[in-house]
């Protein structure tokens, strides 16, 4: 069973903040691009001052095609209707499972290293998805949709999942010992951990490596400007401008995923 937990008053507030502003938006900046994320996914996405790694990787593609960019921040499922509305000119952190059609996503621009984590002290043998039905687990907001159906169907038969958008309520709830396993990116959990107590916490947690790396494209309302995006995000790869921006968030790779599920 899939229970997603409310939103708070704070976030209800800024998303209906959001609806009333667009046509704002639509109107005052008809010279820039209008790109959708998802809320706050530190080191992804950091809505306060427009930062983050997609967020910086984005802004500096579209500079490179003279194209200046809004970003609007929203909850992952709306972002991905906005596109399908065609209300948006990109919306981004969509892969096959998001429900736009391939021929509108770009190149592939980033990759998350989900996986299970649990204390160590708890010893758990989870060996494979299958074995979280018998575990309290919290996920991130939209697992259930874009880590693929083994996960959706095993998730789906524990009443004791939930999933919320506050990815450091995730954190806090498995350091309490609160819930015995969070599905969380593990580098959302390596910014996390030291923002919320001053250090790294991955010698706490035992890491699962049970979902392959997940590569994410950007979904675009055009295709020509797609392609566009397409060159230009080459090019920056190719640049060494994609590998600077990766150690400014100091991103790692972590070994437990890596080693089983090997990057191309």
């Amino acid at each position: 069973m899939i229970f997603c937990v409310a939103y708070s008053k704070s976030l209800i507030v800024r998303f209906a903040t959001i609806l009333l502003t667009l046509p704002v938006i639509f109107s005052v900046a008809a010279d820039k691009l209008l790109v959708a994320a998802s809320w706050e996914k530190p080191p992804y996405i950091i809505p306060q001052d427009h930062s983050g790694f997609e967020i910086e990787l984005i802004t500096e593609v579209f500079n490179d095609l003279d194209h200046g960019v809004n970003f609007v921040y929203m909850p992952y499922k709306q972002s991905v209707e906005m596109l399908q509305r065609k209300q948006a000119d990109v919306t981004l952190t969509l892969n096959n499972l998001s429900g736009i059609n391939s021929k509108y996503l770009s190149d592939v621009y980033v990759l998350y290293q989900n996986a299970a984590l649990s204390l160590k002290n708890k010893n758990l043998p989870i060996q494979n998805i299958q074995n979280l039905s018998k575990y309290s687990v919290v996920g991130f907001q939209s697992a259930s949709d874009v880590l693929g159906a083994d996960f959706a169907e095993a998730i789906q038969k524990n009443k004791l999942y939930i999933e919320i958008a506050d990815q450091t309520q995730q954190l806090s709830l498995l350091l309490k010992g609160e819930v015995d396993v969070i599905i969380i990116d593990l580098n959302i959990f390596h910014y996390l951990s030291v923002k919320l107590t001053g250090s790294d916490q991955f010698d706490k947690v035992t890491v699962h490596p049970l979902f392959s790396p997940s590569r994410y494209s950007a979904g675009f309302k055009d295709i020509v400007l797609m392609k566009q995006f397409n060159q230009a995000l080459g090019k920056y790869v190719s640049s060494g401008r994609y590998t600077v921006l990766k150690a400014r968030y100091n991103f790692k790779d972590i070994q437990p995923v890596i080693k089983r599920f090997p990057i191309d």
